[in-house]
């Protein structure tokens, strides 16, 4: 019913100068309700952004809605880099003057989201390194383990690419909250690129104690 009364305040207002017309769009951008599709939250979200005039609480929604959505379908990245560090920005301003509109947990997770938003914006564009150091800072905030699981992802792929140092940044996450035969494997041989070979030995043999694997086996044997 309520999206129903907002539609048809857009049918009947919209582009007509509204006092409220900007917070309609923003209503509509981030609640979910069926059928919705990802062209009407992005349109919705826009038309709000571009109106303005809304309070920090709400354009931090809508901006890490449309930056994420951004990301997902790799589509606008800088774009979506831009939306994420304004959430950031913003939540953090709101914390440092002790904002009315939220508790400053809850700015502290705009920020942790920002910094995952902005991760997948630079993971997407291949800014690989980059991602790292925004994944870290909202691992740091959330705890989320789907956060590991994106650097887990990065951490790979720098690898194949032979960035070791950086890969094993990547991997310090992971390893221990994910704590899987990957994270491991991967964790350890990028030690041992790293010549960090002792610490890399303890890893190698959590990940054979996770899978007993011919390839960690051979490190182990080489290592000893």
């Amino acid at each position: 019913q309520k999206v129903k009364l907002l539609k048809e305040y857009l049918a009947k207002y919209a582009g007509k100068g509204t006092q409220y017309e900007n917070f309609v769009y923003a209503a509509l951008c981030v609640q979910n309700y069926a059928d919705k599709t990802v062209r009407e939250t992005i349109e919705y979200g826009e038309k709000a952004l571009a109106l303005g005039d809304l309070d920090d609480l709400t354009k931090c929604r809508i901006l890490i809605t449309v930056s994420g959505i951004y990301s997902q379908r790799g589509q606008n990245l800088e774009k979506a880099k831009n939306y994420a560090s304004q959430v950031v920005q913003i939540a953090k301003t709101n914390m440092n003057k002790q904002s009315t509109e939220a508790t400053p947990e809850q700015w502290n997770k705009f920020i942790g989201a920002g910094y995952f938003t902005d991760g997948q914006a630079l993971e997407k564009s291949k800014h690989l390194k980059e991602a790292v150091d925004s994944y870290i800072n909202s691992y740091l905030i959330l705890k989320d383990a789907q956060i590991a699981d994106s650097l887990k992802k990065v951490g790979k792929s720098l690898y194949d690419i032979r960035f070791y140092k950086d890969a094993e940044k990547a991997f310090e996450i992971p390893v221990s909250v994910l704590k899987d035969f990957a994270s491991y494997a991967f964790y350890a041989k990028t030690l041992y690129k790293n010549k960090k070979k002792e610490e890399a030995l303890k890893y190698f043999k959590l990940a054979y104690g996770k899978q007993r694997s011919g390839e960690m086996a051979f490190y182990i044997g080489i290592i000893l």
